[in-house]
């Protein structure tokens, strides 16, 4: 039987040491046998015995526990033997443990023992051991019992372990004098680990696998690890992930080529407290070697040193170097180093006969390339005769000067002569040199120049050389075309079909105030550049200069240039002789903004921030200190928002339209110019009223083709009404512009915001509501004047209350030029009540008339004439702004316009 008595839980001794201490016991109670075993002893026994504390870690963390051993040290010649021994353990405040985490060690082998545990408190014991053997007590050192310690969930550092009190005695119940001072300390973390470090990445990483490591970081209570892998460097999205591992490595597989990879780490302990996030790593993934190749050489090489030329090409990461390998006279293939400029100086160490090379790269990403099937290149050495070459002025396929330079490169040669027929050598031999004035014959065709190069030893090295005489120009570049761009314009052409067609130079113009400032924004009174007659006036002019040039074959060019402006462009194709072509005279303009981007900083699109600045400014003329005039952009050349802009010093409806064909976004599923058509007439619309002082313009049918709507009325002075957008416009997703202009009584402005977009939506289009005093009648639909434009800024036709076109107005008016500014000619457009005599007059800046356009009497209704720009007497009159006077009964109105040329 085991040589230990265990007490139960309950104090009572084991069931099976009960059976074997049956006969001890007798009717003795248990208790008061422990009673009389550790009964106060009566004296106290020489000692030099410690107690010693030691912790089984020095740090544990949340979840984890710690075994602390406690041992006894007997002084080997002062300690008497030790029997037993009541020692008391309280766990620190940051620490806890219950009976069942407190095991006893038998330090005698084979002896009986028994010991029994008594709870104080909460970690808080006393244990009480003795042997039962007579006689028997320890000597030598021994663990008397270890107890598992738990954390209480706190972040403690340098916890206390220690002893509370003990009691020892011998065989004689003396007590024996112990040290149980000692201590130990250890480290509790329960706080969320240290976050791993990803090692860094390279750039590229190869194939479609990487392995992803990191930091171990189990000292600060990491247990286990998670990798996340995106393809956005703020993890918005996670591709992949390794999931909670023990391991310190995590490999990525199935990863897309050339795909940009994001990488992540957390780490957790015991108790699943997660670290916050890693360091962020990246690396593409490149999983193709580069492309190299050794360039052709000459057939024949005349010096030891030449140079290896090579082509090195990667789609990924990017060539990094290339190994150059070579085999002389069939021989075996030998390395001559790493590279990675071209071309390599190679020496031909072997003397004179048969080089192969080929080359074999490597990638940023470390990417090998393949060896190839053969050799790349190859050439013979011969250093045996001159060897070299010369060039017609450095190269050039032709020349219009039969006047050229021979460039030499000639080698071991001494002396040279020159033919253009290679039979008769007008010059004898002349000491070699680097260059060579030559004369070729002024006759239009290929000629050969001969040369002749001689050594010492009389050696001769015969070459050749080709030019082409030219002095016929190739022809003109026609169909020129630009658009605008942000700080840049888009040109396109045709090119000319002549076989010696070369390259086109494009020239570049623009808008200017005779001191070559560009006059944007308002291009009124610009000067326009005068075309140039040929390449060399172009040359000459101050009004034009070289914007680039487009080699043969092509046909568009982009043209940066940051100040606003109007830009024209002139095109002179030339050919490998320089000779210039006529001008393509057809000088395309375009600006180099988008209308409508005014607010700063420029971004080449018109959005709300420019729409602010367009409502700030509307309906401001160029009298007033508000007028900005980036604003006036409208009306254009050709009505559309990337025409070019004739401004007319107000704000108003024209430019609203511009805005709102450039504005951002484009309407979707449409073709590239948002192009509609009406297939159901004229626009159906009803005004109505809908309450007293109220009326409403409504959309009868669907119209989307219909951007714009421009209302007008006249109402008395200083009466302005209330104009809001009907449910036809506000039940639609795209935004829309509305405004009326309050100078003016009614005069409303309703443009649907975006490329193509139109009307999506029928009923309501505006609701006006006119203040209190003034006559409901003054709405009536006679009074009304209406102006409606498609998607393209054009006018679209209407039925009014089943009217088509304009209704006969019950007031006077005069309406503006169309376009405005203009050239050649306008239309002013203009209304009267009645019956009566009309007059229609053409005033310039200085109050002079200028010219009359009606002067009869007309029926009620609307009228409209044309000027073309004349006065009188059918001259054409100067640029500049004039002034449309109608005067019709008792009543006159005028209005301004501006002729530009």
């Amino acid at each position: 039987m085991h040589g230990r008595i265990k007490l139960a839980p309950d104090g009572g001794l084991d069931s099976y040491m009960k059976l074997r201490f049956r006969s001890l016991l007798a009717q003795t109670a248990t208790g008061v046998l422990l009673i009389l075993l550790l009964a106060t002893v009566p004296a106290l026994a020489d000692g030099g015995a410690t107690m010693t504390v030691t912790p089984s870690v020095p740090r544990f963390f949340c979840g984890e526990s710690v075994d602390v051993i406690y041992g006894y040290i007997p002084d080997a010649v002062d300690t008497p033997v030790m029997r037993g021994y009541s020692i008391r353990i309280v766990a620190s405040r940051w620490l806890t443990f219950d009976q069942g985490d407190i095991l006893v060690h038998s330090p005698l082998t084979g002896a009986l023992d028994t010991h029994i545990i008594t709870p104080n408190g909460d970690a808080d014991y006393t244990i009480d051991f003795t042997f039962l053997d007579p006689g028997v007590g320890l000597t030598d050192p021994a663990d008397l019992f270890t107890i598992t310690m738990r954390d209480k969930g706190y972040n403690i550092a340098l916890v206390s372990l220690g002893i509370d009190s003990g009691r020892f005695r011998t065989p004689e119940n003396q007590e024996i004098v112990v040290d149980i001072s000692a201590t130990s300390t250890v480290d509790v973390i329960c706080v969320a680990p240290t976050p791993p470090t990803i090692d860094p990445e390279p750039a590229f990483t190869p194939g479609t696998t990487n392995t992803v490591s990191w930091s171990d970081e189990s000292q600060y209570g990491a247990v286990e690890y998670n990798v996340f892998m995106s393809t956005d460097a703020g993890f918005t999205t996670i591709e992949d992930e390794s999931g909670w591992i023990t391991g310190l490595s995590h490999e990525f597989t199935g990863l897309v080529d050339f795909q940009l990879y994001f990488f992540m780490a957390q780490a957790r302990n015991l108790v699943e407290t997660v670290s916050v996030d890693s360091n962020i790593e990246s690396t593409t993934q490149d999983p193709f070697p580069p492309t190299t190749s050794a360039d052709p050489l000459d057939p024949t090489q005349y010096l030891v040193n030449f140079g290896v030329a090579f082509q090195a090409d990667d789609i990924g990461s990017g060539f990094d170097q290339l190994e150059l390998f070579y085999r002389y006279a069939g021989g075996s293939w030998t390395s001559y180093g790493s590279y990675s400029i071209s071309p390599i100086d190679f020496a031909a160490a072997a003397g004179d006969g048969l080089y192969e090379f080929y080359t074999v790269g490597t990638d940023m990403a470390g990417n090998l390339e393949a060896d190839p099937a053969g050799p790349q290149a190859s050439t013979t050495l011969d250093t045996s005769q001159p060897h070299g070459s010369f060039v017609i002025n450095g190269g050039a396929e032709a020349t219009n000067d039969p006047n050229v330079i021979l460039d030499i490169s000639v080698v071991r040669a001494v002396e040279m002569r020159f033919s253009n027929d290679g039979v008769t050598w007008p010059e004898d031999w002349v000491p070699l040199s680097d260059v060579h004035p030559w004369t070729i014959p002024a006759t239009e065709e290929i000629h050969t120049v001969h040369g002749k190069f001689r050594d010492g030893s009389m050696q001769v090295l015969q070459v050749t050389d080709d030019i082409e005489f030219d002095i016929t120009p190739t022809g003109g570049v026609t169909s020129a075309a630009v658009s605008p761009g942000h700080e840049e314009t888009h040109l396109s052409w045709t090119n000319p079909s002549d076989p010696d067609f070369h390259r086109v130079e494009i020239w570049r113009g623009f808008l200017h105030d005779g001191s070559y400032v560009s006059t944007y924004p308002s291009y009124i009174g610009s000067t326009v550049p005068t075309p140039p007659a040929d390449r060399a006036a172009a040359l000459a002019s101050p009004e034009w200069e070289l914007a680039g040039m487009a080699e043969i074959g092509a046909d568009l060019f982009i043209d940066s240039v940051a100040a606003r402006g109007v830009y024209y462009y002139e095109f002179f194709a030339t050919d490998p002789a320089v000779n210039y072509s006529v001008p393509c005279g057809e000088l395309p303009r375009a600006t180099n903004y988008m209308l409508g981007d005014i607010a700063q900083p420029y971004d080449g699109l018109v959005k709300v921030e420019d729409l602010t600045v367009l409502g700030a400014a509307f309906e401001v003329s160029v009298f007033n200190p508000l007028f900005f005039g980036e604003a006036d952009v409208g009306p254009t050349d050709d009505d559309t928002g990337t025409g070019i802009p004739e401004p007319d010093d107000s704000i108003d409806f024209e430019d609203e339209m511009i805005f709102g064909m450039n504005y951002i976004p484009s309407a979707k599923g449409l073709t590239a110019d948002g192009n509609y058509s009406l297939t159901t007439g004229p626009v159906a619309l009803a005004w109505r009223p809908t309450a007293d002082r109220t009326w409403t313009l409504d959309l009868v049918a669907p119209c989307p083709a219909l951007k714009g709507v421009a209302l007008a009325a006249v109402l008395p002075h200083g009466m302005f009404p209330v104009v809001t957008a009907g449910e036809a416009v506000t039940s639609q997703a795209d935004l829309f512009f509305l405004r009326n202009i309050d100078q003016h009584g009614l005069e409303t402005g309703l443009v649907i915001l975006g490329s193509g977009r139109g009307m999506t939506a029928t009923g309501t289009l505006l609701t006006v509501e006119l203040p209190a005093g003034v006559d409901p009648a003054a709405l009536n639909i006679g009074n009304i004047s209406l102006d409606l434009r498609d998607v393209h800024n054009k006018p679209l036709e209407y039925d009014l209350q089943g009217k088509s076109g304009a209704v006969t107005p019950a007031a006077f008016f005069l309406g503006g030029a169309y376009p405005n500014p203009f050239n050649p000619a306008t239309t002013i457009r203009f209304g009267i009540p009645g019956e009566m005599p009309v007059r229609l007059e053409i005033y310039g800046m200085d109050g002079r008339r200028v010219a009359i356009l009606v002067d009869e009497i007309l029926d009620a209704g609307p009228h409209e004439a044309v000027w073309q720009g004349r006065d009188d007497t059918g001259r054409q009159v100067a640029s500049g702004v004039y002034f449309s006077k109608l005067l019709a009964g008792s009543q006159s109105q005028v209005r301004k316009m501006t002729l530009m040329k």
